[in-house]
């Protein structure tokens, strides 16, 4: 008997560890996804340096980090069109 209660005693855990999991899921997924940029173009980061040629995907990428200018956060489109940057190869 005792085991018969150990047993039930488990699987009403583990049943309220399921329900858990699928309680907070539901609640991940309805939250609203909050855009942090203005607009849907992705955004990259270029070296103001004259002689830069490249933009980045991150600030971390190990091709931006000798640049001893200001590092500029502006979109992929900006970044090919009026900078004239092509993509990094080591980040993309």
């Amino acid at each position: 008997m005792k085991h018969l209660f150990n047993l039930s005693r488990l699987w009403l855990l583990m049943l309220l560890m399921v329900c858990a999991g699928f309680a907070s899921a539901g609640i991940r997924s309805t939250k609203p996804a909050v855009s942090t940029s203005v607009s849907t173009e992705s955004t990259v980061y270029i070296c103001a340096s004259p002689k830069a040629y490249a933009y980045h995907k991150t600030k971390a990428c190990r091709g931006l980090n000798r640049c001893a200018y200001e590092v500029k956060q502006v979109s992929q489109r900006d970044a090919t069109a009026k900078h004239r940057r092509t993509a990094c190869k080591v980040c993309y």
